[in-house]
């Protein structure tokens, strides 16, 4: 199975993200080795609290319509469809930014800062902005199978943020974090613009009218896929900020390294998975060709790459920890030894999920991720309960609730092959 997935035209998709993506990670997990033996717990439990932040903005900046630039026959809608989605990017943005100017001391507190960190606030509406922005762009490359140039686009990234992340550690510059990670963002999204109208991508054709078309015609992303998707990343990311407000930044430092290590299966494969697998289900859904068999055996595929990581660190996590970033991360190798059951169910299953998106099935996706928000916000109930027993609490939420959502995309998948047969 593996070796035919390979050959065809989808596989080699594949492979060329998640070996291109699989070199842009080098870089910042060797970073890790050193920077976090030279910059204070403290800052790195603040810097996980703005990419949180940044990442819950990012899922909203666009209203979800970036999607979309996948579906239309035409590329003058899909190019309409870009500009409808910079521009809700825009607007958004800059209000949360002029919001938190006027309000940041407030808003420092509310999440838990130091006042040290309010102007750390700042940046998060430009972060989401700029990453908006060239999300944008990379849908539009991923319509146009340059599946090669958006893997490019991360490596510049990362290399351009290690540079700079680097040299911060080495002038004991710790908010070089934050300027690093801003250089990588917007470096990736000029790199993604060259990319782009390489590929075709022009403004000429953007009209008032045709925006408002496009708006209309896929108003379901809006109205059903974006706060969806927003309780969805915020799912993902209210554990950082409930560990943060309980435990403090140097426990939120342990844990979201364990989190960041374990989501690095997903940057490499199922990231780069779900973006071929999305132009795979939407071209298969416009031709009226069946889907299950692509389900499954990338399912099937991801269960066995997942084998590995689940023993490696359920067995070794806690010392492997120690020796890779330093004795003072070995917790960290604790809380990995529970988490990797988690997030190796969300590895599996998170890549396949877009069929929903393909398929336009967007309410069914959408009442499963209010469910699953729902689980995860009852975690602020148990403010007195030892961190290892939210992790626990937290990693059986996770593996009920992705094994559900499978169930419900093969559902999907089923009934849209009696529509078509």
């Amino acid at each position: 199975m593996k070796h035919r997935l390979i050959k065809s035209e989808f596989g080699r998709n594949i492979t060329t993200l998640v070996s291109a993506t699989a070199i842009a990670q080098v870089i910042p997990v060797l970073l890790q080795l050193y920077l976090r033996r030279v910059i204070p717990e403290e800052i790195y439990g603040v810097f996980a609290v703005y990419l949180v932040l940044t990442s819950i903005l990012v899922v909203v900046s666009t209203l979800r319509y970036e999607m979309a630039i996948v579906l239309p026959l035409r590329d003058k809608d899909a190019v309409n469809v870009a500009a409808l989605s910079l521009l809700i990017t825009i607007l958004f943005n800059v209000l949360i930014f002029f919001t938190i100017v006027f309000f940041r001391k407030g808003l420092t507190a509310l999440i838990g800062w130091d006042e040290r960190y309010a102007n750390w606030l700042i940046a998060v509406p430009i972060g989401a902005l700029v990453y908006s922005s060239y999300q944008v762009i990379n849908y539009w490359l991923i319509r146009k199978k340059a599946f090669r140039a958006s893997a490019s686009n991360k490596i510049s990234r990362r290399v351009s943020e290690g540079i700079l992340q680097g040299a911060s550690g080495l002038a004991a510059w710790p908010t070089g974090l934050l300027v690093g990670e801003l250089f990588g963002r917007i470096v990736m999204l000029l790199s993604g613009i060259r990319q782009s109208v390489r590929k075709g991508f022009t403004l000429k054709h953007v009209r008032t009218s045709r925006i408002q078309d496009v708006a209309k015609r896929y108003r379901e992303f809006p109205g059903y896929q974006a706060l969806p998707a927003l309780l969805n990343t915020a799912s993902l990311m209210i554990p950082v900020l409930i560990v943060n407000s309980f435990y403090g930044e140097r426990i939120t430092a342990q844990f979201d390294l364990s989190r960041q290590v374990l989501v690095l299966p997903l940057a490499l494969i199922s990231t780069a998975m779900s973006q071929v697998l999305f132009q795979k289900f939407s071209e298969k859904k416009n031709r009226k060709l069946p889907v299950i068999s692509n389900l499954t055996k990338t399912t099937g595929f991801l269960l066995l790459l997942s084998l590995p990581v689940i023993v490696l660190l359920f067995f070794f996590g806690e010392p492997l920890f120690g020796f890779v970033f330093g004795k003072t991360y070995t917790t960290a190798g604790l809380y990995a030894s529970t988490l990797v059951f988690a997030y190796m169910m969300q590895f599996v299953v998170s890549p396949v999920s877009v069929l929903m998106i393909a398929l336009e099935k967007i309410k069914i996706a959408a009442f499963w991720q209010v469910c699953y928000f729902c689980a995860i916000v009852s975690l602020f109930f148990f403010k007195t309960m030892p961190v290892e027993q939210f992790i626990i609490y937290f990693t059986g939420v996770n593996m009920l609730a992705y094994t559900i959502y499978w169930f419900l995309i093969f559902f999907v998948a089923k009934n849209y092959e009696k529509s078509i047969a």
